[in-house]
């Protein structure tokens, strides 16, 4: 039931992501709140939602992704791995090391499909992809919180109970 629910927000959240904000970029740039779900859910969670969150939200932003079909699945799991491990060491009520992880995890994405890219001969707009990056690192600001009090509330482990 977990999973079903997983996809389901990350189904509306691509649908979001490339309906709405794209009408409401900034320079171009406008927040990959799929990328980002990905990543709070990720550190919230650990590996082996991470490897799950990580491959649906590859896969779904891929098939936007004309460029490379299979870029952004490597990417976003490897970085979803990545932000579990950080959010193993953490104290997940405080935000700073999140938001920050967003910042430098969104970074990351840039240079890794930059790197992809140069066998094909294709290039990115930088400018356009760290507004991009800085505009994830807004979004996690305000969607970090709703992604740890869902997680917590819908998703808790059973605690032992000593009587």
């Amino acid at each position: 039931m977990k999973r079903i629910i997983i996809i389901a927000i990350s189904l509306f959240l691509l649908i979001l992501e490339n309906t709405i904000l794209p009408s409401y970029s900034i320079m171009q740039g406008y927040p990959s709140i799929l990328f980002v779900f990905a990543i709070a859910f990720s550190i919230v969670n650990g590996k082996e939602d991470a490897m799950f969150i990580g491959i649906v939200s590859g896969l779904l932003q891929d098939l936007f992704f004309i460029n490379g079909f299979g870029i952004n699945l490597l990417v976003n799991f490897l970085l979803c791995l990545l932000a579990a491990k950080i959010g193993e060491g953490i104290f997940k009520n405080n935000r700073i090391i999140p938001v920050i992880s967003c910042l430098i995890l969104s970074m990351l994405k840039i240079v890794m499909i930059a790197i992809l890219f140069i066998p094909f001969g294709k290039k990115i707009n930088l400018n356009m992809a760290v507004m991009s990056a800085l505009l994830n690192t807004i979004v996690m600001v305000i969607g970090y919180k709703f992604v740890l009090t869902t997680s917590k509330k819908y998703w808790k482990k059973d605690e032992w109970r000593f009587r």
